[in-house]
This record gives C-alpha cells, sequence and structure tokens, in this order.
C-alpha cells in the first residue's frame, strides 16, 4: 500500500511539474504550433 502511495506522489510531482512546463510554454511563440504538431504524431492514422 505505501508503494502504491508513492507511485501516486511520483505521478502527481510529475504532472504538476508538466503543468507549469506548459504554462510557461505558452508565453512563447509557437507553442501551439508545437501543440498541434504533438497532438496530430499522437493520433493513429485513420483506418
Amino acid at each position: 500500500m505505501e508503494e502504491l502511495l508513492r507511485q501516486a506522489a511520483d505521478v502527481r510531482s510529475v504532472a504538476d511539474a508538466g503543468v507549469r512546463l506548459a504554462g510557461q510554454a505558452q508565453e512563447l511563440p509557437g507553442f501551439e504550433v508545437g501543440v498541434c504538431v504533438l497532438e496530430f504524431e499522437a493520433t493513429p492514422p485513420p483506418g
């Protein structure tokens, strides 16, 4: 049980760091373009 709690805390801290990074990146030009490209690459091709 303690191991699960530790893993959950790790995931939460990583997610928090990701949110902070995204917040900083939004202030940079080209951020939206990068997100669109990432979403496109992460989307499996139709069919």
